[in-house]
């Protein structure tokens, strides 16, 4: 049942009607009163600062109640006084969206039953509208999720100049390495090769070929798929993200012929590894686009019908497609919003459907933008320091690097008076 009784989201929904209002500008506060969460995308940690301090805090990793790290987070948002952060993750083996409450005390996190619909979050801001707290999101593209792979193909490069081979090879973290192709294999001799025959070993960013062979010398396994390759046909596998194929082309007959020649057809892919999509390019399910986000679970009335329908916690409403990726998402109405792309700044009308370039930035990859009052923060990755967009040089500037501050994802701001953790002396101290 969608909507069946849970304590926690219980307690969440009380927390809605008394929420507070977004904290004032920075220029009526002593910036030591204002306290910075952010997300270690890598790590998976939540780390406390409070701003004029000169340390920061591990608060804890972000664990899920089966004690999975959650790492990863580029969009969450935070209402003042909550005992929960929102946060959004994706799985890098199903790459579904989740929905997460992250416990500002503990960093423990706990996901709402409903997947995310769409791609993955890379941005989100809670705003206060009408009373109510209302969550925004920006989301990639969703595409076709690639799938484990395995399977060996039989080669022939001697047979015909139209039996095609091309390979890119990468490491393990997706850096190039080489390109491979048909006349490589041809040209390959005894010396090229190990004591296996091996001429290729590592991993693939993709690869293009036209088999030869006949049964389960043309098959490969994606997900569960069973594609067999006609020896006719050409075709295109392309690594996932984050799980490269991993590959070795090999000749069976090495060392077989007395000579320093290589048998041709005896020349085989073998994929032990990884995950792929077929084809160049992933198809688009739903596209990039601005988002509401249920952090709730609601009960909305249709209008126009009268009819009453669930909305999970985590669901996703579509407001309007958008044009590119987004890093980062402030707002402090609903209805202006500013995200980052690359090394530009833009600003996004919700009412108008309109993305407007603000700036080109001298910096790059600021994942987490967030407005303190009218003062817009953001985090720069490349480095680890944050600071404030000035509207008049069109820059960021008093930039700051913190000590514990790392590739944050996503980043939040609260009053230090509204901090659940400001009483806890443990988190205080930093000097």
């Amino acid at each position: 049942m969608r909507n069946r009784p849970n304590p926690f989201r219980a307690g969440l929904a009380a927390a809605v009607i008394g929420a507070t209002a977004v904290a004032p500008a920075l220029a009526d506060h002593d910036t030591g009163e204002q306290v910075m969460y952010g997300f270690d995308r890598e790590s998976g940690k939540l780390v406390r600062h409070v701003l004029g301090s000169s340390g920061s805090h591990d608060v804890g990793h972000v664990l899920s109640t089966d004690n999975s790290l959650l790492t990863g987070i580029d969009g969450a948002a935070y209402v003042p006084g909550f005992q929960n952060i929102f946060a959004f993750w994706t799985d890098p083996q199903s790459h579904v969206g989740r929905f997460v409450y992250v416990d500002i005390h503990s960093a423990e996190a706990t996901l709402a039953e409903e997947r995310v619909e769409g791609g993955r979050v890379t941005g989100a801001v809670a705003v206060k509208e009408g009373g109510k707290n209302v969550l925004y999101a920006v989301q990639l593209a969703e595409t076709t999720p690639p799938k484990p792979i395995s399977g060996e193909i039989r080669l022939n490069p001697n047979n015909s100049d139209q039996m095609q081979f091309d390979l890119v090879q990468i490491d393990e973290n997706g850096n190039f390495v080489r390109a491979w192709s048909r006349d490589d294999l041809l040209n390959a001799r005894q010396g090229d090769v190990d004591n296996n025959g091996t001429l290729i070993s590592g991993y693939a960013a993709n690869f293009r070929i036209r088999p030869i062979g006949q049964g389960g010398q043309r098959d490969i396994q994606l997900g569960d798929e069973t594609i067999t390759l006609l020896n006719s046909n050409t075709y295109t596998f392309t690594s996932g993200d984050h799980s490269p194929m991993k590959i070795r082309v090999y000749n069976s007959r090495s060392g077989h012929s007395g000579s320093n020649n290589l048998n041709m057809g005896h020349w085989y892919l073998a994929i032990e590894g990884g995950q792929a999509i077929q084809g160049e390019e992933a198809e688009v399910v739903t596209p990039r686009r601005l988002v509401r986000v249920m952090h709730q679970d609601t009960v909305e009335i249709n209008q126009v019908t009268g009819e009453a329908f669930d909305m999970p916690a985590g669901t996703a409403v579509e407001l309007f497609p958008l044009s590119r990726d987004y890093d980062g998402l402030a707002s402090t109405d609903g209805q202006q919003f500013y995200a980052t792309s690359e090394n530009r700044l833009y600003r996004i009308d919700r009412a108008n459907e309109t993305e407007t370039l603000v700036a080109s930035l001298t910096l790059a990859n600021i994942y987490g933008l967030e407005f303190i009052g009218n003062d817009l923060v953001g985090f720069e990755i490349n480095n680890n320091r944050f600071g404030t967009f000035n509207f008049g040089s069109n820059q960021f500037d008093a930039l700051k690097s913190v000590a514990g501050m790392n590739k944050f994802g996503a980043i939040v701001f609260c009053d230090y008076d509204k901090d659940p953790n400001a009483t806890r002396a443990q988190f205080v101290s930093y000097d």
